[in-house]
């Protein structure tokens, strides 16, 4: 006979709370797999995901990205208006929470975390609050070029709420809450703009994705290249990621080009959802087909594709947000002990060289 619900909420539950969907492209690797590991080393422990979302998600498609061993409740997510427009989150949540007997939380992100701790029971043993980014900085980043006045002061105001939002949550001093950052950069900034207490601050590891064995490696690039049309002798450079401005696809795209004039033994392989916006660029920069591969690959076979590769691209504009960050495509490209080229815009990459060279040190064609 299986484990029925009631059974599952006698046990310890280990509850992740998002706020960004399970459709966003990181959920898998952020989320799914951390909390698999979690479950093969605690395999009496129950797996909880309640997510925030704005339409409810059909079974068949809940079914497609939560294993069937996790419990998954959706509660309904409202527009952010400020710390008050969080009420009904938080009393839907504490509701949910009540049926638990014993748990730990993990909030991804302020919204989430603020809530968490607004809506935890006595049975809550401790909340984490994973930091992966600024929230109110990346809102005024993708709402900074309307040129409408209103909206400009409409998108001011709203991004000022995001800041009162953090500032609460990571200034939170109670027993049972910790911080956990994706970066060093990331947990500096926490300390110094809203006085997070250092002691309480940890870098995240549990998502870092493990490198994979040479022999391993070897089999998937013999293959893929096979499969791709691509010679053992190219020196193959991958990007992985969409097309969206600040990810630089143009510089990526400069970069490969000037590496063309001057050795024409190399492949660009492209790894984007964004397939018809690159094969126009690659068009525009006058790049034959002989020389790129743009595929698009589902996230289980995507270290398969990265073991093709020799070297990865990252390239990011310089901002604050880029700075702090820890790009999932960073780890997955050193889980394939890649190379990585990038442009000094990333605190990761510029204070932990391990394999990384910025364009600086790029000045040869293929070292």
């Amino acid at each position: 006979m299986g484990t029925t619900i009631y059974q599952k909420l006698e046990k310890h539950s280990r509850i992740v709370i998002i706020q960004d969907s399970i459709f966003n492209s990181v959920f898998h690797s952020q989320v799914i797999t951390p909390l698999q590991l979690y479950a093969e080393k605690n395999p009496k422990h129950h797996i909880v995901i309640i997510s925030f979302e704005k339409q409810s998600i059909p079974y068949e498609k809940q079914v497609e990205y939560i294993p069937k061993s996790f419990t998954f409740i959706q509660l309904t997510k409202k527009p952010f208006m400020g710390l008050w427009s969080l009420s009904y989150s938080i009393s839907a949540l504490k509701k949910t929470l009540s049926s638990f007997a014993r748990y730990t939380i993990m909030a991804r992100g302020p919204i989430a975390g603020y809530v968490a701790v607004r809506a935890q029971t006595q049975n809550c043993q401790q909340i984490t609050i994973q930091a992966r980014g600024l929230l109110a900085e990346e809102y005024g980043y993708t709402n900074n070029n309307n040129q409408n006045l209103l909206f400009k002061l409409w998108h001011k105001a709203r991004q000022k709420l995001y800041y009162i939002l953090e500032r609460k949550t990571y200034s939170l001093a109670t027993e049972n809450v910790t911080f956990e950052a994706v970066s060093p950069a990331l947990k500096k900034y926490l300390i110094d703009t809203y006085n997070t207490f250092p002691h309480n601050i940890t870098i995240a590891h549990n998502d870092i994705p493990p490198s994979f064995s040479h022999e391993k490696k070897a089999l998937w690039h013999k293959k893929i290249r096979q499969k791709l049309n691509i010679n053992k002798d190219t020196y193959v450079y991958c990007y992985n990621g969409s097309a969206k401005s600040w990810q630089c696809p143009h510089d990526i795209l400069e970069f490969f080009a000037e590496k063309l004039r001057k050795n024409p033994k190399v492949v660009l392989l492209i790894l984007s959802q964004d397939t018809e916006i690159f094969l126009t660029l690659l068009q525009q920069y006058h790049i034959s087909d002989r020389y790129y591969r743009v595929v698009h690959v589902s996230h289980d076979q995507i270290f398969w594709y990265l073991a093709a590769a020799d070297a990865g691209l990252l390239f990011r504009e310089p901002h604050i947000i880029n700075w702090i960050s820890r790009p999932t495509k960073v780890l997955e490209y050193r889980a394939m002990q890649l190379k990585i080229i990038h442009n000094d815009t990333v605190a990761y990459l510029v204070d932990e060289p391990r394999h990384t060279f910025s364009l600086q040190q790029e000045s040869c064609d293929h070292c």
